[in-house]
């Protein structure tokens, strides 16, 4: 344990660098990020994201992160279990190779 900046009270746990060795998921070198924005309608859960990702890096309705067993991805699509509320933003995050 090491002592806090004067900001903070009592101590804090030592922060260790880590060394990564080894890739999690290799890509290509032409690696693009994408984004989908769009809104719900309240009756539709399938929407177009005009991309297919190969990584999908984050999936957000109203601002609140979404766990991957309320969606599903086909090709260009995301299918939502429960169709987003009406007006609801809809936000994906992916990266896709060139």
């Amino acid at each position: 344990m090491s002592t806090c900046p004067a900001s903070c009270t009592g101590t804090c746990p030592e922060i260790v660098p880590v060394e990564i060795t080894q890739n999690i998921m290799e890509f290509g070198t032409d690696v693009e990020a994408f984004d989908y924005e769009g809104a719900g309608n309240g009756a539709d859960g399938t929407f177009d994201m005009g991309y297919e990702p190969t990584l999908v890096l984050g999936v957000f309705v109203g601002n609140v992160a979404q766990p991957p067993s309320t969606y599903a991805i086909a090709g260009t699509n995301i299918t939502f279990d429960d169709a987003p509320a009406d007006g609801e933003t809809i936000l994906v995050k992916m990266l896709k190779e060139a």
